[in-house]
């Protein structure tokens, strides 16, 4: 009967220590976007009078179906440029430079998404970023590599195994004691 108190405490603690800790968004965190220390973009610097970024979700992106993220904002003041043209120049890894793509989405001032870009050849990739606009040019040149298929963490799996074990100990404990007390209960 120990043990199941036992389990079901340790079921709790595993569940409060997997829960994420309420991570923030880039743009939750500052409404500018540019200044945000903890972006992790793909690529990000000073071309003419912009500051660029690019940044691609899945941040380790397969073969297949992958958005990007381009963020034009003024360098000298990391204010979003808004009614700039920005278009995505992508080269294969054998070399092959691909048609460009219009980035047209707008999810906030600064951000101009490209929306799902179809990724066929898993390897290095090179994407060169062209912005133009009322200020003039600006590029930003960006290395992805993408891979044939999702390298799995074994140590994350059996972590997964050992709660729901876990938690499929402490349902356990719980359902037998439900019944152990029916039956006193009922006199059985």
């Amino acid at each position: 009967m120990k043990l199941f108190h036992v389990l079901g405490v340790l079921a709790v603690v595993a569940v409060c220590a997997l829960a994420p800790a309420g991570a923030q968004s880039a743009s939750a965190a500052d409404p500018n976007g540019c200044t945000d220390d903890r972006m992790r973009p793909l690529a990000l610097g000073v071309s003419g009078p912009y500051f660029l970024w690019l940044m691609v979700n899945p941040a380790q992106p397969m073969v297949g179906t992958a958005q990007m993220t381009v963020g034009v904002c003024d360098a000298q003041t990391r204010a979003p440029v808004p009614d700039v043209r920005v278009q995505l120049t992508p080269t294969n890894p054998a070399g092959v430079r691909g048609a460009p793509i219009m980035a047209m989405v707008h999810a906030r001032p600064e951000e101009y998404g490209a929306s799902d870009i179809k990724i066929k050849d898993a390897g290095q990739w090179h994407y060169t970023v062209s912005v133009d606009g009322p200020r003039g040019p600006g590029t930003l040149e960006a290395e992805m590599f993408v891979s044939a298929d999702r390298d799995y963490d074994q140590g994350s799996s059996v972590v997964f195994f050992l709660v729901v074990g876990t938690l499929a100990a402490g349902s356990g404990y719980v359902i037998w004691r439900i019944r152990q007390q029916q039956a006193a209960r009922a006199g059985v």
